[in-house]
């Protein structure tokens, strides 16, 4: 009996040696082979999970806390890793290297993964205005509402937004996911983080949104199919009241300097990265008097039955008018007649819940027309 033992025991001290001895180096928390360590990989891992998804040709890679086993726990720290950007994995981590820690999971050398760039026309990162407040901001304005719209001609399972901005000029910037893609799907993991890191002197932000739709068990490798105009998320901003009037300040989808997690990707079919061409915006910085709300004609700070009284007499019977003319332009044709009172009708009781911008906060005019906003 102790020999069987014994020879079970030197099978396994041989098979364990000859894992290690011929171990391939790779990356922990890289569980698609493409150098980077991101949403992709941790949406993966939770396909392998809980889907009985395909397994990884390097386990090890997917071995977050290093404790030779595939579980929960993995998932819990490749999450915090990811979601935090600033949290280590056990070595390998940041540069390939062969696992320290003998264990009996198998590392096979598998595809080289690689990150789908810009050359692919597939995907589309952009700054948007509908449902927002404008294409301008003004001091201590707060909030002012800027969105992230998306066409993609893959379907995707996630995304992570990243965006850069100063924080001399905007106190803070987070990512809402309460309407768009991820309310429209449920998805199940929404997190929004803020980083300001110190670049040759100067304080720079990033603002990092993570979308999954599918985060918990049991999975069912939903995803959003390919289409224009997708809404990813709005952009609260808080304006600093510091913000000088006349200067302008930028927006940008850039990569935070974080450890993991702090590149703009989406997620496609069989644990694909993509990387979005993008689109960054310049915004001005305007004085509080230009800021308006469409609709608001009698400027009591709600829209109602009262505006389009207030409309049509200013139309019809020489009654007062705002000193912005763009609140009198309900439909943003750049005129002001009938039709706008009829829009107000159709915004009240028509079941039509939208203007062009700014509605429903104060913002400024998206489109170039000739009214005046005194």
């Amino acid at each position: 009996m102790l020999r069987a033992e014994f020879a079970l025991a030197l099978m396994l001290l041989l098979a364990l040696a000859s894992t290690v001895c011929g171990q391939l180096e790779f990356r922990r928390g890289d569980l698609n082979n493409d150098d980077e360590i991101s949403l992709t990989d941790l949406s993966y891992l939770m396909t392998y999970l809980f889907h009985d998804g395909s397994a990884p040709a390097c386990l090890d890679r997917a071995d977050s806390n290093d404790d030779g086993r595939i579980d929960i726990a993995d998932v819990t720290t490749l999450m915090s890793t990811v979601l935090n950007g600033e949290d280590e994995l056990p070595e390998p981590f940041l540069l390939e290297g062969a696992d320290p820690t003998l264990d009996l999971l198998p590392c096979g050398p598998g595809p080289a993964g690689e990150v789908l760039g810009s050359e692919i026309d597939h995907v589309f990162f952009s700054f948007t205005f509908e449902g927002g407040t404008g294409p301008a901001i003004s001091p201590g304005q707060s909030p002012a509402i800027i969105g992230v719209g998306l066409d993609a001609q893959e379907s995707l399972r996630g995304f992570t937004v990243v965006v850069e901005y100063d924080p001399a000029v905007l106190d803070s910037l987070t990512c809402d996911f309460s309407r768009g893609v991820a309310a429209d799907y449920d998805a199940e993991l929404r997190v929004s983080t803020t980083t300001v890191v110190d670049v040759v002197g100067v304080p720079t932000a990033y603002t990092t949104g993570h979308v999954l739709l599918e985060a918990l068990p049991p999975f069912a490798t939903a995803s959003f199919p390919p289409g224009e105009n997708y809404h990813l998320a709005d952009l609260v901003i808080e304006v600093s009241p510091s913000a000088s009037v006349g200067t302008q300040t930028t927006l940008r989808f850039g990569s935070s300097p974080s450890l993991a997690g702090g590149q703009n990707e989406l997620i496609a079919a069989e644990h694909q990265a993509l990387a979005p061409l993008t689109s960054d915006v310049t915004i001005p910085v305007v004085a509080t008097t230009d800021l308006f709300v469409r609709g608001d004609v009698n400027g009591d700070q709600a829209v109602d039955l009262g505006d389009v009284i207030a409309l049509l007499a200013a139309l019809l019977s020489g009654g007062e008018e705002p000193a912005c003319q763009d609140i009198m332009d309900v439909d943003d044709t750049g005129n002001i007649d009938l039709a706008d009172p009829i829009r107000l009708l159709e915004l009240l009781f028509g079941g039509d819940p939208s203007l062009a911008v700014p509605y429903p906060l104060p913002g400024v005019d998206a489109t170039p027309d000739g009214l005046d906003c005194l």
